[in-house]
């Protein structure tokens, strides 16, 4: 349960990242598509801030390069925590195979 638990936290931290991804793509694609002299403003808590277009570009090509960073980190993550449910899920049903046989080797050995 303990892994189940720790890959659903980490496929929600997923899903946020994507989100941001796509956000963050949008953002890049519309930075692209400006004219030189357009003016960008940056929403800093309730007011709007004048910022260098270039500066912008920046911002938000660095932010792309950290949100796709964390999910390969993540990916590789949640790689690992399915390994280990899938061996111990294998090593479970070994041990119920194990013990339903010596149960039918007993009840075999008591008809006897």
């Amino acid at each position: 349960k303990d892994i189940q638990k720790k890959m659903t936290k980490m496929q929600q931290r997923n899903q946020t990242l994507q989100l941001q991804k796509e956000e963050n793509d949008m953002v890049n694609q519309e930075l692209g598509l400006m004219e030189e002299e357009a003016q960008v403003y940056k929403l800093v808590g309730p007011v709007l801030v004048s910022q260098e277009p270039d500066d912008a570009k920046a911002i938000v090509t660095k932010r792309l390069e950290y949100i796709n960073n964390e999910i390969k980190t993540l990916d590789k993550e949640i790689s690992r925590l399915n390994k280990d449910y899938e061996t111990q899920k294998m090593a479970v049903n070994k041990v119920q195979e194990d013990f339903k046989n010596e149960i039918e080797t007993l009840l075999k050995g008591s008809s006897k």
